[in-house]
């Protein structure tokens, strides 16, 4: 029996005295053991594993090594404005970027990422639907407006704020 030490005759027959100490090879995808035929083996297994890689996930022991089995996911913030990278050592790094972005602002024209968020640069010039009870405005949501004077002198509709108003 090769997993066995110190054998010697006793009572006419061959004993050994203490089991075979067989070292670990520091390899996490094989169990150390002893074969009775040939001494200490090292028998590749499927446990779970880390590459030393923090870019990758799943990573499972097969044939004696570590494989892995996917790639670590790093856009998961939803930010246009951040751009993810995989740094092995770290995992997951966002840097800020300067693309071109929507700030969901009707009143602004030219929208950049700036510092990690959309910044929105530019009024457009609404223009002036000539009705004298109007102003040109700009809403964050519609855009360019014709907003309302209150009160409007001259438009036949006594408001409040009017002693009268005739239309002229």
């Amino acid at each position: 029996n090769a997993c066995t030490t110190n054998d010697s005759c006793q009572e006419g027959s061959c004993k050994g005295q203490a089991p075979l100490d067989c070292p670990d090879d520091g390899n996490p995808c094989t169990d150390s053991s002893c074969d009775s035929q040939t001494g200490c083996v090292n028998t590749p297994n499927e446990a779970i594993c880390d590459d030393g890689d923090a870019c990758t996930t799943g990573d499972k022991c097969q044939g004696g090594s570590c494989v892995v089995a996917g790639a670590l996911p790093c856009d998961d913030d939803g930010n246009p404005c951040t751009d993810h990278e995989c740094d092995p050592a770290v995992g997951c790094v966002s840097t800020d970027n300067q693309a071109p972005c929507d700030d969901s602002d009707a009143c602004t024209l030219v929208d950049t990422c700036q510092d990690g968020s959309c910044v929105g640069a530019g009024s457009p010039q609404c223009p002036d639907d000539g009705n004298p009870c109007t102003t040109p405005a700009c809403d964050p949501i519609q855009g360019c407006i014709a907003d309302p004077i209150t009160p409007c002198c001259g438009n036949d509709i006594k408001e409040p704020g009017e002693e009268c108003d005739d239309g002229n």
